[in-house]
């Protein structure tokens, strides 16, 4: 505790939270109008561009979708 290091938690329920937003322009508003950037960024974009979906029914898998 004497140490004084900093330490950041995030904690995020995304299950439907950007579904109705263009994903885009949610990276546009965090990186310029919020500053984030760098790692954070990266994660983030990662988790909302170039998704993918698809359905395992008994072993059998259907062709991928975009998200």
């Amino acid at each position: 505790m004497d140490r004084q290091e900093v330490c950041f938690l995030v904690l995020l329920d995304l299950s439907s939270a950007f579904d109705t937003i263009d994903h885009k322009t949610i990276i546009d508003v965090l990186e310029y109008q919020f500053g984030v950037t760098d790692r954070a960024l990266e994660w983030i974009k990662s988790y909302l561009l170039n998704r993918k979906q698809r359905v395992d029914l008994d072993n059998n898998f259907s062709e991928d979708c975009d998200v």
